[in-house]
């Protein structure tokens, strides 16, 4: 995916929390209960972005919205995530497909 494409996703809020609750969610349970990356498996978060990602996955799951301050830095962060976003995006295409298909027969 071109990244100017994802920037402009990004900057639409319910996309933004989508591939943050995305992101998170491939964190392991003890990655998202520490708030740290433990394992370098290339998938959910880096080290370094780990512990104000997390935070901010918590605060959207309860309902609350990123002040647009913190949707910026949010969405600065997740640019580089390009490959696994689009590996979601890719992921619920297959899934509506099928359901097209089952639909259709």
């Amino acid at each position: 995916m071109d990244k100017d494409i994802l920037e402009s996703l990004l900057s639409r809020e319910e996309f933004l929390y989508r591939c943050l609750g995305w992101l998170y969610a491939r964190q392991t349970l003890d990655e998202q209960v520490s708030e740290q990356t433990r394992y370098r498996n290339d998938i959910g978060f880096t080290g370094a972005d780990a512990p104000i990602l997390t935070k901010f996955a918590r605060l959207v799951e309860k309902g609350y919205k990123l002040s647009p301050k913190q949707q910026v830095y949010c969405r600065d962060l997740l640019l580089k995530y390009h490959r696994q976003i689009e590996e979601e995006l890719e992921g619920l295409g297959r899934r509506l497909e099928e359901k097209l298909a089952n639909i259709n027969s």
